[in-house]
């Protein structure tokens, strides 16, 4: 009785609504699966200008990037600006971190445009990828424009998204190749199914892994009431297309710098602190998978941004357990009243990310970190639910099909928009802006292409990504996840420190010389009379430089004393100290 009851009620009310629209229209759009149309259209519309206003700069500006552009893509300035910086070694340690999809792209780009631009083209091929699968669903007759708009709806409004979008690094490709995969799946679009694991290997092959375990289930659905040969075809497509993937992505895995060594094991990574809080990564000790998997799930329901309505409900990300809880019962209803049924796919996502998280507990760190596999995995299972549900709500109806699946989304986006807000955070992900200490590396680029700078590790980051010059290890490239190469970095960083708090300036000379480091960037809060209070950064560098401070007694370091002749750069908070000035200096 309810099921037919649904449709003529949605019909009513659409038509009496269409009367009114023609009051206003002369006749026009009376239709009411246009209105329908036109609803949706209108309410998506209002919600993609709003995000392009408030990601202006996000989308448009170079001078602001995002933070990992100091660790993955200022060894690219080897086709620009520095070519010297081929032969650095920590640029070639951090190299190791570039996909083969990415490298590519950067190594076209970045000698035509610069760097800082190439990184918004690369972000937006990406959200390219995006929009390229709402096309695919709404062009499918078996979706339509509610399921695609809705797809690209929800990725946008979701921050943690967003924000790995930003700065055209690998993970950028993450939540798109997934979005593509989702398209082909609810459009029955195979191309588009396979194009997503593929972008992914090359790209960012975690992702991979998540689509290809998807599929893997996938092909197997529905087994025991299947003819074999059709289970084996399926089964000889997914081989082929995993086979595809993995020669696409083996240079991730075993290209950049051999002589990285091996991924730390999990019993390897519990004996070095730079894996816990108070380290450089902060992944162990590993979370609680109940806990891990169900925050990340209901991220996607939690207030996040500015809402439409002042006095909405939710307010607090807690509040993602009422929002996660309202969607699901209301998916509930509509499945005990037959409105619509859960797709193959949605179970096929949920058993393969679920598989590849444990899996990436059992072999950490194997598999990279654990965090992907439900920080992303989580999120992008409830956006394929949403989807899903929206490409077949009212599956049995084609008259009132499109109509009832309009209304959906424009439900879910204007609810979202008003109780749980746009998810917007302005400029998402540009934590970095060329504007900052622009003085300082317009005169870093001065100096020879050879120069080289040693700094605390929070303060010289800035140097290889702006001032495209080589530093000798900061907090960006102090990378823990190889064993051999963080071996050597840790080795040069306790040298670093040495130098800057050493009492001798022949001690700092000699620092020079072993590592060729050519400049000092200080930072004149770190050597004041309370110098002992701003050694710390993370472990174990701090626990060392407290020792070294501890050590020191009352006695200052050299570098608190510099000579002027030997400071070539000198603007509060920084002075850049030239070794080679400060050994003349010393000697006469």
């Amino acid at each position: 009785m309810l099921n037919a009851t649904w449709p003529c009620v949605t019909a009513l009310i659409l038509t009496k609504l269409s009367a009114i629209w023609t009051g206003f229209t002369g006749g026009k759009l009376a239709n009411p699966a246009r209105l329908s149309t036109l609803l949706l259209v209108a309410v998506f519309g209002a919600y993609a200008a709003h995000w392009l206003t408030l990601h202006g700069g996000f989308l448009f500006l170079p001078e602001l990037q995002n933070d990992d552009a100091r660790t993955a893509l200022f060894p690219f300035h080897r086709y620009g600006l520095n070519p010297i910086l081929a032969s650095d070694p920590i640029a070639r340690e951090m190299m190791a971190y570039v996909t083969p999809g990415l490298w590519l792209l950067y190594r076209c780009l970045a000698p035509v445009t610069n760097l800082y631009i190439a990184s918004k083209c690369v972000q937006g091929l990406a959200l390219g990828i995006l929009i390229l699968a709402g096309c695919v669903l709404v062009r499918s007759r078996r979706a339509g424009l509610a399921p695609g708009l809705l797809l690209i709806f929800l990725v946008l409004s979701d921050s943690y998204a967003v924000g790995r979008i930003a700065g055209g690094h690998a993970r950028a490709f993450a939540f798109p190749c997934f979005a593509l995969w989702v398209a082909g799946v609810l459009s029955a679009r195979r191309s588009a199914r396979i194009a997503a694991p593929l972008i992914g290997a090359l790209f960012y092959p975690a992702v991979m892994l998540m689509i290809l375990a998807a599929e893997g289930f996938y092909s197997v659905r529905g087994f025991w009431r299947r003819p074999l040969p059709l289970v084996a075809r399926r089964l000889r497509r997914f081989v082929l297309l995993a086979t595809a993937c993995v020669a696409l992505s083996l240079p991730s895995v075993i290209g950049g710098d051999r002589s990285r060594g091996p991924v730390h094991s999990l019993q390897q990574a519990q004996q070095e602190p730079a894996f816990y809080g108070n380290g450089r990564l902060g992944v162990l000790p590993l979370g609680k998978p109940t806990r891990e998997l169900t925050s990340a799930f209901l991220a996607r329901f939690s207030a996040s941004g500015h809402s439409l309505w002042a006095g909405r409900v939710f307010t607090s990300t807690e509040d993602g357990v009422v929002g996660a809880l309202c969607a699901l019962s209301l998916l509930i209803v509509f499945r005990l009243l037959g409105w619509v049924s859960v797709p193959n796919s949605v179970n096929a996502f949920v058993l393969g990310s679920l598989a590849l998280y444990f899996a990436a507990r059992l072999f950490a760190f194997r598999l990279y970190s654990t965090e992907r596999y439900y920080a992303y995995g989580m999120r992008m299972v409830s956006c394929l639910l949403l989807t899903a549900v929206a490409s077949q709500f009212m599956g049995y109806s084609r008259r009132l099909r499109g109509m009832a699946r309009n209304l959906l989304a424009t439900v879910v986006i204007l609810s979202s928009w008003l109780f749980l807000g746009d998810g917007i955070i302005r400029n998402n992900g540009m934590t970095l802006d060329a504007r900052w200490d622009a003085d300082l590396y317009r005169f870093i680029r001065t100096l020879p292409l050879t120069a080289r700078f040693a700094s605390h590790p929070l303060d010289g980051d800035g140097i290889p990504y702006y001032a495209a010059r080589a530093t000798n290890g900061t907090f960006e490239t102090l990378q823990p996840w190889f064993l051999d190469s963080w071996r050597r970095q840790k080795t040069r960083e306790f040298e670093t420190f040495n130098a800057l708090y050493c009492s001798k300036f022949e001690d700092v000379l000699a620092y020079g010389e072993k590592y060729a480091v050519s400049h000092l960037l200080l930072n004149r809060e770190r050597y004041g009379e309370d110098w002992k209070q701003h050694v710390s950064s993370f472990e174990p560098f701090t626990a060392y430089a407290v020792n070294l401070a501890n050590q020191s007694g009352r006695e200052l370091p050299a570098l608190t004393h510099v000579p002027d002749a030997a400071v070539v750069f000198d603007r509060p908070p920084w002075k850049i100290v030239d070794l080679a000035r400060l050994r003349l200096t010393i000697r006469n």
